[in-house]
């Protein structure tokens, strides 16, 4: 084999080693919002360290502070989202999370069902207006939530 041919060759490897587009393993999500409960409205705010499987899935860890009038609690919640094909930069999302909610007033599992709207301001940001409810196995009552943030993928 010639010296041009084994350049040729040796440099066609080194290309398959590179990645054919650079992608996101990670993400964070900074939200902050309000929920309803009997009293009024409440101060929830959380962050989610997401692994994205693609652009439209990704599964992570959140936590955050919920402000239930006098009661600091603290969720700890196991979540999913999912961007659906329907749009190109604004997509519908579906959200789930599930876990335990610790503090004051608090002490059970709790999960949460929403949806939303993912503007994508760039291939890695974007920005979320999400709704949905949270609900607990035993005293917490069920609570519709609104909250507005940004997701990162780095």
């Amino acid at each position: 084999m010639n010296r041009a041919k084994f350049r040729a060759l040796l440099l066609g490897a080194l290309l398959l080693l590179l990645p054919a587009q650079a992608r996101a393993d990670l993400a964070l999500s900074v939200t902050g919002g309000t929920f309803l409960d009997g009293d009024g409205f409440n101060h929830d705010w959380s962050a989610t360290l997401w692994h994205v499987f693609d652009q439209m899935v990704l599964v992570g860890a959140t936590s955050g502070v919920q402000i239930d009038g006098e009661d600091n609690q603290i969720p700890l919640l196991a979540s999913l989202f999912v961007r659906l094909p329907v749009g190109r930069q604004l997509l519908p999302v579906a959200t789930g999370d599930w876990g335990w909610l610790f503090g004051d007033g608090a002490g059970e599992m709790v999960w949460r069902v929403g949806g939303g709207l993912d503007l994508k301001l760039g291939d890695r940001s974007s920005l979320l207006l999400l709704g949905g409810a949270q609900m607990g196995l035993e005293e917490l009552p069920t609570r519709p939530y609104l909250r507005g943030g940004l997701i990162l993928e780095f």
